[in-house]
């Protein structure tokens, strides 16, 4: 029995639609067409999670050397990331 995993469904999808997009697409086509295929609804929880992985695993093979970090969505844990220095900077941490 093999159990399917978010990332398994989402990279499965990803893999339908990379067939689907011409070979010499560009990198923003890329990234449209997958940000499109997404398919769970609710862009929240652990679907959402997995699926931004997936996109992200997927995208860095054709982005822009220069570009990779701006153009990539972020993955949660890099906006987790950035919210907590945000809030650093503004001083509404407690320190932990």
């Amino acid at each position: 029995m093999i159990i399917m995993t978010w990332e398994h469904k989402a990279l499965s999808i990803i893999s339908k639609v990379h067939n689907n997009i011409r070979a010499n697409a560009s990198f923003d086509e890329r990234k449209k067409a997958v940000q499109k295929a997404y398919p769970w609804g609710c862009r929240s929880g652990w679907p959402y999670k997995a699926w931004l992985k997936a996109q992200r695993r997927y995208l860095a093979r054709y982005a822009p050397k220069d570009e990779v970090a701006k153009k990539l969505p972020p993955t949660p844990l890099e906006s987790m990331i950035k919210k907590t220095i945000q809030a650093e900077k503004l001083g509404k941490t407690d320190g932990r």
